[in-house]
């Protein structure tokens, strides 16, 4: 008796070590991301939770790629909490959290973005000529859904992952959104680009840190190199979306993240604060700082991201204000470049050396480089 009693105070110490990271905002109450120990089997790890929890408990998703570990759905009272940290092989326990895709306010206006990103001064010339145009790369858009058949497109987009249940389509807006100006023909930056739609985030743009990472987790698994992948979302700080965009990035995946639309430092919200993506702030057509966007040290680039024009969720054209729209022009800039530099560090390396230094006023602590992509 005392030999078991003994047992099971060490399981409990062992357990306190368990961190369990809370969201500061937009918790989801009783839905966990566990992350277990590198080669810990999460099979048995959930046949060991299912058959000792005392509480109605479903898990949701399963991580191999990105994250080793699990999603639970269970009780609000903490009784299925505390059994997961007592399971053998747990690394730490975050609880789920909401993200919103970082778009912002519908404006009706005309686009500027496709020719800042190739002039060094504010000045423009209307045209756009890059140092590539995203030839045989593909981009992944992680977000609200597509319309692939949009003729826009000319037929280099693709519906490939629904985390949600649904048709990959996009009944939001920003989505589309986003991948017309990554990538297509009238307001893309990189037209010649393949694009992937990877539905996450509701009708509302709403969505949890989970199914994000889950279709990060599919990306990484399935997509065809050489990847580029768009999160033009934020929610609060997550450490599990943080190890899951490292081991994207290891996997030779290119991840562009929104640094968020809460004028705050972007070292407070997740994605942005991943340190292996490339995180992007907006600037206005003047060359300032968007008065919505994030700043700080966590950010990488500016790009433009006040009143871009692009495809709508009806076909029709649309105009948003966003890190989101940053993001996009972002990530198309590096399919440019990636179209001759196949390296995904390389890509990095040279977006950072290349781009503009000292444009943007208001920086607010942030490193004052603008995203370039001309010759």
């Amino acid at each position: 008796m005392m030999k078991c009693f003994i047992f099971f105070a060490l399981v409990a110490v062992a357990a306190a070590f368990v961190p369990v990271y809370i969201p500061t905002r937009d918790r989801i109450q009783g839905r966990y991301i566990v992350v277990l120990q590198d080669g810990v089997n999460a099979n048995s790890v959930i046949d060991r939770f299912i058959r000792n929890v005392t509480v109605e408990a479903n898990v949701k998703t399963t991580f191999e790629a990105v994250l080793n570990g699990f999603v639970v759905e269970a009780d609000k009272d903490g009784i299925a909490l505390d059994l997961l940290q007592m399971l053998p092989g747990v690394k730490y326990i975050e609880e789920d959290s909401v993200v919103r895709a970082a778009g912002g306010q519908l404006i009706q206006t005309n686009s500027w973005g496709q020719d800042r990103i190739d002039q060094r001064d504010v000045q423009g010339d209307s045209r756009m000529i890059l140092e590539g145009y995203g030839t045989e790369t593909h981009i992944y858009i992680i977000d609200t859904g597509i319309n692939a058949d949009h003729p826009d497109f000319s037929g280099r987009a693709f519906n490939v992952k629904d985390v949600i249940g649904g048709d990959g389509l996009d009944c939001n807006g920003h989505g589309m959104h986003m991948a017309g100006i990554a990538a297509s023909e009238t307001y893309g930056i990189a037209n010649r680009a393949k694009v992937y739609g990877v539905r996450a985030l509701d009708c509302d743009g709403l969505g949890t840190m989970a199914d994000v990472i889950s279709g990060l987790e599919w990306v990484a698994n399935s997509g065809i190199r050489p990847l580029l992948i768009s999160m033009a979302l934020a929610g609060p700080n997550s450490q599990a979306m943080i190890d899951a965009i490292a081991e994207a990035h290891q996997r030779s995946s290119l991840v562009v993240v929104a640094a968020g639309n809460a004028d705050d430092d972007a070292c407070n919200t997740s994605p942005a604060n991943a340190p292996d993506a490339l995180t992007i702030a907006s600037s206005t057509v003047d060359d300032s700082r968007s008065f919505f966007s994030n700043w700080g040290e966590c950010v990488d680039l500016f790009a433009p991201g006040s009143n871009i024009k692009s495809l709508g969720v009806d076909g029709e054209p649309s105009t948003f204000s966003g890190t989101s729209t940053a993001c996009a022009h972002a990530i198309g800039a590096a399919s440019a470049i990636m179209e001759n530099q196949h390296s995904h560090v390389g890509v990095i390396e040279q977006m950072k050396r290349t781009a503009s230094m000292d444009k943007i006023s208001d920086p607010k602590g942030t490193p004052n480089h603008l995203v370039y992509a001309g010759l």
